[in-house]
């Protein structure tokens, strides 16, 4: 059964949710007064450089501060000298990931300009294919056609999109994001500190660059503004799915109520997750890491062994803890908490169960290991904020 994504407003915020049959597993709030800085691109400012641990602070914007790895600061100089980067000096950067509590967002002068079907890579040149396009015939066509749009300031990447469309068809984009890319790099040289020269699109636009359509039955919304947004979206890469795009009464209907986001909300938003077998999760983010603890709960037969019983909990736990992560967009360091098991080949079966289980997630999650007081640790890249903080920051 394919998927259906949900757009519409909530409490001061556009609200996405991808709904896979009777289960939301994406939730994501974005305020309509504040849209995200991600993929943004500045003309920003050095304040601080900090050698001892390899950081260059850049103000963006006024009063606000972005983290830049020092490797990356030299590639960025507007002035193009080989020079150490110093205060005051003028560098090109995006954003690549929004503020996480007290961190500040994080920088990359390596500037990307992503379309639905291609990528091109400033300071990274040579042509990438994504690994899900494991039809080797193909991959050596788009190295034959792509290969001759390569040059010693950016690369292209082919994304897994591109499967499902013609060579014409990538071709126009690619061109259209050099052109892009040539655009913003004559304008920075002209430009003083805190210029924006690229805002990128709003968070429910972008989160469709990204999803494969083959996999969504419909794009549902109660909300004609969204509506009218998404139709532009779609009619410019995919025309196809116009027939997708399902606009509800909004004297009538409502998203919110048809497909009960409300309820799934409060529980995503609960600290507290049941599990069938009567066990229950308990998930707590903290400053530096989130920690999920794992209990028995209700999960007592007296036709069961102890041993049985923690089996039954953490082997359960492993599911809903990877539906958790996606939902609720968790990201950093995760540490996982089992209920404790004496038994070896018991807890590297748990591992492998808890990898099996986190292996369809879009966003890269590892399963780190085990130890023996039965501690996981979980990493899962950081894109956007949890919705716990998303919602804190509403308009």
């Amino acid at each position: 059964m394919k998927d259906k994504l949900l757009l519409t407003k909530y409490d001061g915020c556009i609200l996405s949710a991808r709904r896979s049959g009777n289960e939301i597993i994406e939730l994501s709030f974005e305020p309509e007064k504040e849209q995200t800085i991600v993929g943004n691109v500045y003309v920003a400012r050095v304040e601080n450089v900090v050698k001892n641990i390899g950081a260059v602070f850049v103000s963006y914007d006024k009063g606000e501060i972005a983290y830049l790895p020092l490797e990356e600061a030299t590639f960025g100089k507007l002035n193009k000298d080989n020079t150490p980067v110093h205060q005051g000096e003028l560098l090109l950067i995006e954003i690549a990931s929004e503020a996480i509590k007290t961190k500040p967002p994080k920088a990359t002068t390596y500037i990307n300009c992503t379309g639905r079907y291609s990528v091109l890579t400033m300071g990274k040149p040579g042509l990438g294919i994504s690994s899900k396009i494991i039809d080797a015939n193909l991959r050596n066509l788009y190295k034959d056609e792509f290969t001759k749009y390569l040059t010693d300031e950016y690369g292209i990447i082919i994304r897994t999109s591109a499967e499902s469309v013609s060579f014409e068809e990538i071709r126009k984009e690619i061109e259209q994001l050099i052109k892009d890319y040539e655009s913003i790099i004559k304008y920075a040289d002209t430009r003083s500190a805190h210029t924006i020269l690229r805002k990128d699109e709003k968070s429910y636009l972008k989160a469709l660059r990204n999803i494969d359509f083959n996999e969504i039955s419909q794009i549902v919304t109660d909300d004609t503004l969204i509506y009218k947004d998404v139709l532009e979206y779609i009619e410019r890469y995919d025309s196809s799915m116009k027939d997708k795009l399902v606009l509800m009464n909004e004297e009538t209907d409502s998203v919110l109520k048809i497909y009960g986001l409300e309820s799934k909300i409060k529980q995503a938003l609960s600290s507290t997750v049941w599990l069938k077998c009567g066990g229950y999760l308990v998930i707590q983010p903290t400053e530096a890491l989130t920690v999920i603890d794992v209990n028995s709960g209700k999960c007592i037969s007296k036709k069961k062994s102890i041993k049985d019983t923690v089996r039954k909990v953490n082997f359960e736990a492993c599911e809903m803890i990877a539906k958790q992560l996606r939902l609720r967009n968790l990201s950093g360091i995760i540490i996982v908490d089992f209920i404790d098991m004496d038994d070896e080949d018991m807890r590297k079966e748990l591992l492998d169960e808890l990898k099996k289980c986190i292996e369809p997630d879009p966003v890269k999650t590892v399963v780190v290991d085990i130890t023996k007081l039965n501690l996981v640790e979980i990493t899962r890249k950081k894109i956007r904020k949890p919705i716990y903080e998303q919602r804190l920051q509403k308009g």
